[in-house]
């Protein structure tokens, strides 16, 4: 069978990585609007290569309107003050009948005045809504329990959909990008075991990038080239092929749909359009009525619009799960990529549906997200074997600065692997805790949609469980935090604020693992998302708040990391795991004699953390921190995060680091195991090693196979 390859979409994380050749025939689908270029610069530069510009009358200063200019007073301005630039911008492909046009979402969602009242919504259940139109407020007259069961029937109808249209990782990889596919080793051998890694890309579409505002894809000649009755007349299994097609292009490239081809082409079209208005996560775009154009009947678009991404994360076998255990698939509901939405926070609302300031943005699926998941996958079966943890009917998970509840639901996916490899009668629960009523109100979602229910016993009887709720924590603070909206049941509310290990502990008295990503950019004040310093009306971009909740980690970028660190030993079980993802300030560097100082710095400090905090007299553990042999000087860093091109903001970036001692960055990854009660005391002893390659690589075996051997020395 012939399958669409998408690759001028793929993209290498670092120099390990491989290429894909781009197939010349298809070249021509993806491109920036307006005016075709050359088909090296459509697939991944901004539409600031296209020279197109507009004349508006609606720009105050009346000059010339491009991408970079919306996008600018967007950032400064705020979403209302941009939409007529968007608008004008669409509006102009109209003129250029030779182009496929700006298809993406990242200007649809732009150029809508509605679209922050819809994103607002989005993850809310029924009752909590602010009702935008007349059929949906009906919707919100039905009553608290009717909310309920069609909350829950929704989601489930919506995992059936996408089921039906393999609308998971590997169908991804092999039927729309081409990639490498291959299968789970399940030997016990080391280099075996791990071998399902290497090119493979396993666990997510970490390769996708989404399409920019002013650029388009041909969605006619996708469906076309991936159509069965095209690619092999035979075959009348893959009639789900088209419908993965649309789907993929919706929410992982963000593009958007035809509603004449969405409904056409996807499985139960109509309904399942329906479906997804009503859950909040597309919205429709009439050109004709948003752009203020007159078109003939066949000219007319409506366009489905992305408002989420669906990350379709797959779990493989675990090494020693044996030949009968399947691949566990996770679907992830976040919010856009910055790239697309633009913003790093969305206007809230309070429980009455009256304006509530703001919520931030829930984080995309990274690399650093999947690096945790791989590392710890790869080294779970036999880090649990000689672990008393493994012999316990029940596995307790806390997930720190949660987001989409990534770390916990990929963790229950892979001990509900060994679970049902082993036939055991587990019970497995995760708290999840986040500042952000947002992130925990998809965090809710991600769980009714991928079956870890919140509570599937039966009164009595003794069965399986899986259960996740959730708790609103600031971690600066030590405090558990009331919830800002009604929730649901499985969610933890303290009525007022207390101390959040007081809240943890009456949930589980210890966790067995304890993992986090949490915020580890070191911003400087001027450009983080707090109000009371970010100077909202300048026009120099230093001055624009760009980094979020889920990216800020402080002046320092060590904030959150610092927290956390303080407050395992009075939460983590005796053999438990402290697992944490991050980029690290002043990581441990190679010396000139080619080893690597155990007094390093950075190790120390987490050392003085662990015991500065904790009244516990029974918290021994030992910690390795994984971090590149090669770190990036203060200088290369500081590029990477300022504007690009803007020399102020790299003056900026530069003289911050400077101030805050940082000489060089590294991702990393942290991981402390408590020791058990026969090793009294409150010593941590952290040990670095430097990974000879990029450690965040998603498929980097090398690193996989090095941290590995390290963990289950």
């Amino acid at each position: 069978m012939m399958s669409i390859c998408m690759s001028w979409v793929v993209f290498a994380h670092c120099a390990s990585s491989f290429s894909l050749p781009l197939p010349p025939s298809l070249v021509s689908i993806l491109h920036t609007s307006f005016r075709r270029p050359a088909p090296s610069a459509a697939l991944f530069n901004n539409s600031e290569s296209n020279p197109s510009m507009i004349e508006t009358s609606t720009l105050p200063s009346k000059e010339k309107t491009t991408y970079q200019t919306a996008a600018r007073i967007r950032t400064q301005h705020g979403h209302d003050a941009a939409v007529p630039h968007y608008k004008q911008l669409l509006f102009n492909q109209y003129n250029n009948v030779d182009a496929v046009g700006d298809t993406s979402a990242a200007s649809r969602v732009a150029a809508c005045v509605d679209s922050m009242k819809m994103l607002r919504n989005v993850g809310r259940p029924y009752d909590q809504r602010s009702w935008e139109n007349e059929s949906s407020r009906n919707i919100n007259q039905q009553g608290s329990t009717h909310h309920h069961r069609q909350w829950n029937s929704d989601i489930q109808q919506l995992h059936h959909v996408l089921n039906m249209s393999h609308y998971h990782h590997s169908a991804i990889r092999q039927h729309v990008f081409n990639l490498p596919t291959g299968t789970a080793n399940t030997s016990s051998d080391d280099d075996d075991s791990l071998e399902q890694y290497k090119n493979n890309y396993p666990f997510g579409p970490s390769y996708v990038r989404t399409l920019v505002a002013g650029q388009g894809v041909d969605v006619l000649r996708l469906i076309a080239a991936s159509s069965p009755s095209t690619s092999d007349a035979t075959n009348s299994n893959n009639t789900w092929l088209p419908s993965l097609q649309i789907l993929t292009t919706l929410f992982l490239l963000s593009s958007c749909i035809p509603k004449y081809i969405f409904t056409e082409t996807l499985i139960d079209g109509e309904n399942t359009l329906t479906l997804l208005l009503r859950l909040g996560l597309v919205f429709i775009f009439d050109d004709e009525t948003e752009l203020n154009l007159a078109l003939d009947e066949g000219e007319k678009k409506e366009w489905v619009v992305p408002l989420v991404h669906l990350f379709p994360l797959e779990i493989p076998p675990l090494a020693d799960c044996g030949s009968r255990t399947k691949w566990r698939r996770v679907l992830l509901l976040t919010d856009l990529h910055p790239n697309v939405l633009g913003l790093t926070s969305i206007p809230s609302t309070n429980a009455n549906g009256t304006a509530g300031g703001e919520e931030g943005t829930v984080m995309y699926i990274g690399p650093d997200s999947l690096a945790l998941v791989q590392h710890l996958h790869a080294s779970l079966p036999k880090y649990l074997s000689s672990q008393s943890v493994s012999r316990s009917s029940s596995f307790k998970i806390l997930d720190v600065c949660t987001g989409s509840g990534v770390q916990a639901l990929a963790l229950l996916a892979m001990l509900e692997l060994l679970r049902n490899s082993n036939e055991d009668r587990v019970i497995m629960e995760a708290v999840a805790v986040d500042v952000n009523e947002r992130a925990l109100r998809f965090t809710e979602f991600n769980a009714l949609l991928n079956g870890f229910d919140f509570d599937v016993a039966d009164s009595g009887i003794t069965c399986n469980r899986t259960r996740v709720c959730t708790v609103r924590a600031d971690l600066l603070s030590g405090e558990a935090l009331p919830r800002t909206s009604k929730h649901r049941s499985n969610s933890h509310e303290a009525d007022k604020a207390t101390r959040l290990l007081e809240e943890l502990q009456k949930k589980t008295p210890k966790f067995d693992f304890l993992l986090a990503n949490p915020p580890f950019i070191p911003v400087p004040p001027i450009v983080s998302d707090d109000a009371a310093l970010s100077l909202r009306d300048s026009t120099d971009a230093a001055n624009t708040p760009r980094y979020g909740l889920f990216s800020c980690g402080g002046s320092s970028g060590e904030d959150c990391l610092q927290a956390i660190v303080q407050m395992t030993p009075d939460l983590l079980a005796n053999d438990g795991l402290l697992a944490i993802v991050s980029e690290f300030m002043n990581p441990p560097l190679l010396q000139s004699d080619g080893t690597v100082a155990m007094d390093d710095v950075l190790c120390t400090k987490l050392e003085q953390w662990w015991k500065s905090f904790s009244d516990n007299n029974s918290t021994a553990a030992n910690g390795i921190l994984f971090t590149n042999v090669n770190a990036l000087t203060s200088e290369v860093y500081a590029e990477r995060r300022a504007v690009p091109n803007d020399d102020k903001d790299l003056k900026v970036w530069n003289n911050h680091l400077r101030r805050e001692g940082i000489n060089s960055v590294s991702p990393g990854l942290l991981f402390v195991k408590r020791n058990g009660d026969s090793e009294r005391g409150s010593r941590l002893r952290v040990e670095p090693r430097l990974v000879p390659s990029s450690i965040w690589a998603p498929h980097n075996v090398v690193a996989v196979q090095f941290t590995v051997g390290e963990l289950t020395k």
